[in-house]
């Protein structure tokens, strides 16, 4: 991406900078609380020490300054790229930073070179008080994303910032529950349907290896339409399995029928 004239190279601090901080410094070291401090735009103060400075020597610049310039360099970098220690700092830091220049600097490569680009902004820490933010260069971006993570983007934005906060760990548990949960859920619906199903007596449970011998043998019940390859109990099915098996059972798309007498002479 092209990276826009606030994010090129900086200049190197000057030894005038650094006599210049070092001897207003020493002016206003000292000064009372409510006395007017000496400022670099004072036209006065700045001529004296122009003076100054034309009349010392090369060495003499060096050898006065070379602290300081090492200083200021220093303290240059921290804003930059230091970790900032108070939440409202980080906050204001990532709102001026990555919030306010990316949308336009991502609309402006795409618009150039046709390249699609999806960010997406979030805290890494609980402490912090920036909300989840989401860049993207075009709508299909946006389609892509929400379609592939069914959700919207701002459930793939919260989604990142809860593991980034609360570790990959909880979030594999999180889901590890889902599934049992889910799993239980379709158990008690099929053997709900199950037992709807049968005018013949009330099976005990639910039989899946031995389906024919144990259901319809006995009571003349058969499953029709089951949604997936293999019939097997619910735990030991996949997430997408056992739900795709649910959703089939709640829209009667799969379902179990009582056989007629004739029906099941006939089986």
């Amino acid at each position: 991406m092209q990276q826009p004239k606030f994010t090129g190279t900086t200049r190197a601090i000057s030894k005038w900078q650094a006599y210049v901080s070092i001897e207003f410094e020493k002016r206003n070291n000292g000064t009372s609380y409510n006395a007017r401090l000496s400022r670099v735009s004072d036209k006065e103060a700045n001529e004296i020490l122009v003076e100054q400075w034309r009349n010392m020597t090369p060495e003499e610049k060096k050898a006065v300054t070379a602290e300081r310039v090492a200083e200021l360099e220093q303290r240059r970098e921290n804003r930059a790229s230091g970790v900032r220690n108070l939440p409202l700092a980080q906050f204001v830091d990532i709102r001026e930073t990555p919030s306010s220049h990316l949308p336009s600097q991502m609309r402006n490569a795409h618009d150039r070179t046709g390249a699609e680009i999806f960010a997406v902004v979030v805290r890494g820490e609980n402490t912090a008080y920036n909300k989840p933010a989401v860049h993207f260069s075009s709508e299909r971006v946006k389609k892509f994303f929400e379609t592939v993570c069914t959700g919207t983007l701002w459930d793939i934005a919260c989604r990142l910032e809860a593991c980034c906060i609360g570790g990959i760990d909880e979030m594999v548990t999180s889901q590890q529950e889902k599934t049992l949960l889910l799993k239980a859920q379709l158990a008690g619906l099929i053997m709900a349907k199950l037992k709807n199903a049968c005018r013949r007596g009330e099976p005990r449970r639910m039989f899946y290896s031995s389906f024919d011998e144990q259901i319809t043998a006995k009571h003349g019940v058969i499953m029709e339409n089951w949604p997936i390859p293999k019939f097997d109990n619910p735990s030991s099915l996949s997430h997408l399995e056992a739900e795709v098996v649910l959703r089939a059972l709640e829209s009667g798309a799969t379902r179990f029928r009582s056989l007629t007498d004739t029906e099941w002479a006939t089986w």
